[in-house]
């Protein structure tokens, strides 16, 4: 404790000044391993057409999957892109330090399958699909591997559906984002679950536990980052870090089979346009459920996603596997 407040000028950025060898958190954004470019190949942004979805502690992040070249939504695309991501998602940088080609490589990936339920409703091709949006849109990475913690695909993932990390250079402050993904068939549902599970993690003291996690089996196999990221997390230090929620709400939607026809650029618009008449109510429930009085004071991410089909995004990931 005595180090982290001697050293605060070291894990400290200066504002504006670049990246340093002696502020290590300046370079958390280096050990991102989800790539942007695979995300964006399968979603695509909805930019709202005048109106503001931000509010001071809430941040609506609207999406859509994209169309392939026969008019179909990239369902069968994402569930790859994710597959590929499965190795790096479930591994500390340690253990994928020491897999020396690609047989090492194949053997992990295998072992994380068998670690995963499979069960046909499970939530982990979500918690993966956000582990994904959340390193490349937010640029935050990945901190406990939690499928790396677990000894039998029978067992769950406690607690958040993830943990990430960022540095804010503005506001000089440590974000720490803790998962938590719903994929629903109707999205009220969805918001309102994914509410309830969080008022539950701060009630039943999750974000004390997610820090344990964080001490004991931190990913990133860099000393020198785990001293200053631990610095930030300890409540014995000068320093305070900031609870965010990354919320990833995925339904079903049934716009998609109506807009088949035709170019791409004209299906995409007109899904588009039912997308407008979808986001009020989206945002009407967003600030309904995450403004309750045991929210107020944390500060959210929600990424919207429909689908054609939740349990055929699902399907889709198991099938790929």
């Amino acid at each position: 404790r005595q180090m982290c407040i001697r050293d605060r000028a070291k894990v400290v950025p200066e504002h504006g000044e670049g990246v340093s060898e002696d502020r290590p958190l300046e370079k958390l954004e280096g050990y991102l391993a989800a790539s942007e470019r695979n995300c964006e190949a399968c979603i695509e942004e909805f930019t709202i057409q005048g109106g503001d979805v931000k509010g001071p502690e809430l941040v609506g992040r609207f999406h859509y999957l994209k169309f392939d070249g026969n008019g179909r939504p990239k369902v069968d695309a994402l569930a790859r892109v994710l597959a590929q991501h499965l190795t790096e998602y479930a591994y500390s940088n340690d253990r994928l330090s020491e897999a020396k080609g690609a047989r090492d490589f194949n053997k992990l990936f295998m072992e994380a399958k068998s670690l995963l339920t499979g069960a046909a409703t499970s939530g982990e091709a979500g918690e993966l699909l956000l582990y994904l949006l959340v390193e490349a849109l937010l640029k935050a990475p990945q901190m406990v591997a939690k499928i790396e913690l677990k000894t039998s695909s029978r067992m769950e993932v406690h607690g958040s559906d993830g943990i990430h990390m960022r540095w804010d250079r503005i506001d000089e402050v440590l974000d720490v984002y803790y998962g938590e993904a719903k994929l629903h068939k109707a999205l009220s549902s969805a918001v309102s679950e994914a509410a309830a599970s969080i008022e539950s993690f701060h009630k039943e003291g999750g974000e004390r536990r997610e820090v344990g996690i964080v001490t004991s089996h931190f990913k990133l196999a860099s000393e020198e980052m785990k001293k200053a990221v631990l610095c930030w997390l300890d409540d014995g230090s000068s320093l305070d870090y900031r609870i965010n929620h990354a919320v990833l709400l995925g339904f079903d939607w049934s716009a998609y089979s109506k807009f088949q026809t035709g170019s791409r650029s004209h299906m995409e618009q007109q899904l588009q346009e039912a997308y407008e008449k979808l986001v009020p109510r989206t945002q009407r429930l967003m600030r309904t459920h995450f403004s309750k009085e045991g929210l107020m004071s944390y500060r959210f991410e929600v990424f919207v996603l429909p689908f054609p089909s939740v349990q055929g995004f699902r399907d889709n990931f198991r099938a790929v596997l």
